[in-house]
């Protein structure tokens, strides 16, 4: 069973606020916001809960191709060195 995520929550971040542009999005995502040095792990998940991708960002390297991605909802989840966040995607 995939990660549970709260109705109507959008973005949620320990420290800081974080974009995800564009939103909507059809070839390529950028992480804005993270702080210096800051790296992680993202995963995008199914409005069903499925994993479909698992990418390492950072502050050099947050920017992220989903043109593999249907067209549809998605729930980014990023864990990194310094702090976490969720992200609706469509």
């Amino acid at each position: 069973k995939g990660p549970q995520f709260k109705k109507g929550v959008v973005s949620k971040r320990d420290n800081a606020d974080v974009e995800v542009i564009p939103n909507p999005a059809s070839e390529k995502i950028q992480i804005i916001g993270l702080s210096s040095g800051e790296e992680g792990v993202l995963e995008i998940f199914s409005i069903n809960g499925l994993k479909v991708k698992t990418v390492k960002i950072g502050s050099e390297n947050s920017s992220i191709d989903v043109s593999s991605l249907f067209p549809g909802v998605y729930f980014l989840k990023m864990n990194s060195n310094q702090s976490n966040f969720k992200h609706k995607l469509i």
